[in-house]
């Protein structure tokens, strides 16, 4: 997270950009007609560019410049929300050019048209409407113009150059750029951009051979078996959360399976298929993953910890606690020439219901780093438990009919009581002895729900309750260490 000049990248970045513009330049003299002052040389090169120069044109403005440059480069700039009009835009765009283009083209190609308004004017023989239509086009393409800007600008900022000062400082480097790239298209026209374009593929297809993918690999294993009659919403006993509302078509098995459950940062080579390097978590449901142009992968974990490694080798390179397990991913950001790394933390979903492996626990709350930042974490809690439950009466003959019970209705949330630890719901082994013996007010029209928990009012019944009391206190007297 460097602050100052890149130098590497600016080399690269500066040797790219001299020998695209010798290239914009010099295309005026690839395959020139006669003269460029005619639309049709200076806006088609003189129809000379055949299949394979057009596929690298389109490729090259498309897939490149659109999809790996513009819409990433606004993103970063702007937030995630800023990329969502790339895919509906692409939706649309398809179907145009493979349907109506190709016509498009054969009636242009015979009638000599050169832009969609002289197609519109000789079509419909009206100044009036091709103006209209030259117009929108115009419009229409400020925008994408001004994406191309955005681009550059980020990648300028990720150097160290064009990020910070005056505005005029800020800008002269886009300036310059956008000048040159104005000069050589005017000089050259559309030979320039076609010539470009095989830079810009080149670029891409190193991208794709050099990239390595960063995995946060996971496995939560489970048995699970077909159900021969599926029957929506029936609370049967025995049957994995069917009190709750699950209807997945499958039973949980009793047997628990071989495979371990594991979490892991993996890093993937696509082009070997094969693992370049890992990192072993205690535990699955690790955060997602940020990579960076200071070669920095960033990942929180599940037992609350926020962690850099270098990207190349997976060494661990630095570390923040958290405070409680991290699942999301972190993001990054510059902010007047100061690179930051911002991660949400907090634990969730479907295994940290009833899991977790910290013993601390802390609010929903967004951290953000800086090199030589100095304010200080926030006060860490541990979970408040009451001990393993003891004390509610009940028949023992009723444990074996409230498992079942228990596995339709409560498993899923509140996890083996006394054996696991629970998650963001708590474990019914280490409550009060009063809430379950009081178990009834919380199973029907409980107070817990406005915080997501089931009304079973209609799925169990009253007789029910004692024998959840007997599951849930008897698992905990079974698994009680033996006095000598």
């Amino acid at each position: 997270m460097n602050a100052g000049i890149n130098y590497t990248a600016l080399g690269v970045l500066v040797a790219l950009f001299v020998l695209v513009t010798v290239m914009g330049f010099w295309a005026s003299n690839w395959r020139r007609g006669e003269h460029l002052e005619s639309l049709d040389e200076w806006g088609l090169g003189g129809r000379t560019f055949g299949v394979w120069i057009t596929w690298f044109l389109i490729g090259g403005d498309i897939y490149t410049a659109y999809t790996f440059v513009a819409v990433p480069a606004a993103m970063f700039a702007t937030g995630a929300v800023a990329g969502f009009f790339a895919v509906p835009y692409t939706i649309i765009l398809y179907p145009i050019i493979f349907i109506y283009m190709a016509r498009l083209w054969s009636v242009s190609y015979r009638h000599g048209y050169v832009t969609s308004a002289d197609f519109v004017r000789g079509r419909y023989g009206s100044r009036e409407l091709s103006l209209a239509v030259s117009v929108t086009g115009i419009l229409a393409t400020m925008p994408y113009i001004a994406l191309q800007l955005v681009g550059i600008q980020a990648v300028l900022e990720v150097v160290g150059v064009g990020g910070a000062g005056s505005f005029i400082a800020k800008a002269l480097p886009l300036i310059i750029a956008f000048a040159l790239l104005a000069a050589y298209t005017h000089s050259a026209g559309l030979r320039a951009p076609a010539m470009i374009a095989f830079v810009k593929d080149t670029l891409i297809y190193i991208v794709i051979l050099a990239a390595i993918v960063y995995l946060p690999a996971q496995g939560v294993p489970l048995n699970l078996t077909p159900e021969k009659a599926l029957t929506h919403n029936a609370p049967t006993p025995g049957k994995f959360a069917a009190a709750a509302g699950w209807n997945v078509g499958f039973v949980l098995n009793g047997t628990p399976p071989k495979a371990p459950a594991f979490g892991r940062l993996l890093a993937w080579d696509p082009v070997k298929q094969k693992e370049a390097w890992r990192v072993e978590h205690v535990a699955p449901w690790n955060g997602g993953t940020l990579t960076t142009a200071g070669n920095l992968v960033f990942q929180g974990t599940a037992e609350g910890r926020f962690v850099a490694y270098n990207a190349t080798t997976g060494e661990k390179l630095w570390e923040s606690p958290t405070g409680t397990g991290v699942v999301a991913a972190a993001s990054t950001y510059m902010l007047d020439g100061e690179q930051y790394v911002s991660i949400a933390v907090g634990w969730g979903g479907v295994f940290g219901i009833s899991q977790r492996v910290t013993e601390l626990q802390s609010p929903g709350t967004v951290y953000t780093f800086a090199v030589g930042g100095k304010a200080p974490l926030p006060t860490f809690v541990k979970y408040q438990t009451e001990g393993l439950l003891k004390g509610v009466k009940y028949d023992p003959k009723d444990v074996d009919e409230g498992t079942a019970i228990y596995v339709a209705a409560c498993a899923q949330c509140h996890g083996v009581p006394g054996v696991d630890k629970g998650g963001n719901v708590r474990n019914l082994g280490y409550v009060s002895t009063e809430t379950i013996a009081n178990l009834k007010d919380f199973v029907f029209k409980g107070p817990f729900r406005d915080q997501g928990m089931p009304d079973f009012t209609g799925k169990l019944k009253e007789e029910d309750i004692p024998k959840l009391q007997a599951f849930i206190q008897g698992t905990a007297d079974a698994i009680r260490p033996k006095s000598n």
